[in-house]
């Protein structure tokens, strides 16, 4: 789930376990230590590198002024109808919108 307040009741440990054990990153992790192509030193420098610059992004995002209300369907839609409206119903009028 996306909640913070998520209390995975829907999986069991196990479950989640196999796909930890299934986990891309962390294979390809593996592989490179198993290799001598990255050291542990160089990954953990590699995450909190990552972590830095997803920290940054996110005090930009939450410095950063609210977009005004037309904003909203902005970069959206590849090939936005042109008569649609920002509450997604047509301007000139339909019974389903989504027709």
């Amino acid at each position: 789930g996306h909640s913070m307040s998520d209390p995975q009741k829907y999986r069991t440990k196990e479950e989640v376990d196999q796909y930890k054990d299934k986990d891309s990153i962390a294979k390809l992790v593996s592989d490179l230590m198993d290799k001598g192509w990255l050291s542990e030193g160089d990954w953990k420098s590699m995450q909190k590198d990552i972590r830095d610059i997803v920290r940054a992004a996110i005090d930009a995002a939450e410095a950063a002024p609210a977009p005004e209300d037309d904003e909203l369907f902005t970069d959206v839609y590849a090939n936005p109808e042109k008569n649609l409206s920002p509450t997604a119903t047509y301007s000139h009028g339909t019974k389903n919108p989504l027709m």
